[in-house]
């Protein structure tokens, strides 16, 4: 399966307040819509987005390290309901331009097995 791996520009997660050190890494197969995603976590009770990327249309599945601004670890959530319990964590996205955002079902492939640590990495390399 052809991959392409995509780096997060870290002077640009400094310029936006972004903690530059610290990342979640997200995987996405070659299936996987187009879309802007957000990393959503449920922060002492309070739903909250700690880092947001791109998945570009492409033939490649990718993997990014996408800086954020929270520490972990999380646990991956299984749907929107699980993510009203603090410490987990999902994939947002938009269905169109005008709707809200909303738990996504790619979370399980980017992100990881609901249920299971997703760690948040600090000073990220290259080769992780």
């Amino acid at each position: 399966m052809p991959s392409a791996v995509l780096f997060a520009d870290p002077s640009m997660a400094a310029a936006t307040g972004v903690l530059a050190d610290d990342h979640i890494i997200v995987s996405w197969p070659p299936s996987a819509k187009p879309n802007k995603y957000q990393i959503v976590a449920n922060i002492g009770g309070a739903q909250t987005t700690i880092g947001e990327f791109v998945v570009p249309k492409s033939p490649f599945a990718g993997r990014i390290p996408v800086p954020v601004k929270a520490r972990g670890p999380f646990t991956v959530a299984g749907g929107s309901a699980a993510m009203m319990i603090p410490g987990r964590v999902a994939l947002f996205s938009k269905a169109s331009p005008d709707a809200a955002p909303a738990y996504d079902l790619l979370t399980r492939e980017m992100l990881g097995v609901p249920g299971t640590k997703k760690s948040v990495v600090a000073k990220f390399q290259a080769g992780e």
